[in-house]
């Protein structure tokens, strides 16, 4: 199993040390958006796998950003200012993607996530990262690290987030995960085979019972094939 690079805790986070082992070109990313979004009165964070592979010591060139705010018009004024790449803007869930040589930029606003249905998109509103994090697959996936200069590297996630990660340990938020978005059945496999983590005896109930209600089958065939290719 894959071990913590570096522990951290809210009085010592891990990120600000381990920034010297990012590449140049990530550092310019990370400070160019933590500086932006002081300026514009809005909290950025580090989020998702960017977030738990710095804390594993893995290397990732795709940045997550989570933004409580305007994350369309954070991307934007980012482009222009550092001027980065090409941008693509999601206005319905107000996402933004910008890539720049072999980087990949997410950045998104914080929000509440609702499912009408198994494997639909969903509807979402603006909210705050303690409802964002609701909404992510895993527990593993929901490590927020502030990038606002005031307290740039502190952890602002549940500790059992944080120890869910050291443990190896694979966990849903409720029991509706994996009906709401059944392609966490494949990435919840994927994250055991990669990191040989374990899946929660729980989350591995759920997962079971969602393969066999059939909810595969509700996924659409691109975002099947997509799922498929990564394992």
């Amino acid at each position: 199993m894959i071990e913590l690079a570096q522990m951290a805790t809210k009085k010592k986070p891990a990120f600000t040390a381990m920034l010297s082992g990012l590449t140049s070109a990530e550092r310019k990313i990370i400070q160019g958006i933590s500086a932006l979004a002081a300026k514009r009165g809005e909290r950025a964070y580090i989020v998702g796998g960017f977030a738990r592979d710095i804390l594993l010591g893995l290397p990732n060139l795709d940045i997550d950003c989570v933004v409580e705010g305007d994350a369309c018009g954070l991307a934007g004024e980012l482009s222009t200012e550092l001027g980065v790449g090409n941008i693509s803007l999601n206005k319905k869930f107000n996402t933004a993607k910008i890539t720049t040589g072999d980087l990949t930029i997410d950045i998104a606003s914080a929000r509440e996530e609702k499912y009408t249905e198994a494997g639909a998109l969903p509807t979402v509103r603006l909210s705050t990262i303690r409802q964002d994090a609701m909404r992510r697959d895993f527990s593993i996936n929901a490590l927020y690290i502030s990038i606002h200069p005031r307290d740039f590297g502190k952890l602002c996630s549940e500790q059992s987030h944080l120890d869910d990660l050291k443990k190896g340990v694979i966990r849903v938020f409720h029991d509706k995960s994996f009906e709401d978005d059944p392609t966490r059945i494949f990435r919840a496999l994927r994250f055991a085979a990669r990191f040989g983590f374990r899946i929660a005896p729980r989350t591995r109930r759920l997962l079971q019972k969602a393969i066999k209600d059939g909810m595969l089958e509700k996924i659409s065939p691109f975002r099947a094939k997509r799922e498929i290719m990564f394992l």
